[in-house]
């Protein structure tokens, strides 16, 4: 019975100093997952930028750079049409009061 106790304890003792070198890892594997994961988050914010970004580049891609141009065109040119309206009213009604 003492020969078994002995061995026993002896096989305890293993077993604890194995269970302290278990729990010393898989706390540094915990850690080491934090970190990880902090990383993962930072890469998944970079990845959903990039994303819009494409998606962006793709919006523009579709933008007719000519269609813009005669836009504008067109913009200036109602823009002064529309200076030259009011410059004739503004007479007309100068003329009228006076």
């Amino acid at each position: 019975m003492r020969v078994k106790n002995s061995q026993l304890d002896s096989q305890n003792k293993m077993l604890d100093v194995e269970q302290e070198q278990l729990s010393e890892g898989n706390a540094k594997a915990i850690a080491g997952n934090q970190d990880l994961e902090k990383e993962n988050q930072a890469l998944k914010k970079q990845i959903a930028m990039r994303i819009q970004q494409i998606d962006i580049n793709n919006l523009l891609k579709e933008i007719d750079t000519e269609e813009l141009q005669l836009l504008a065109k067109n913009n200036k040119q109602m823009n002064y049409t529309m200076e030259q309206m009011m410059t004739k009213w503004n007479i007309i009604v100068n003329a009228n009061q006076g």
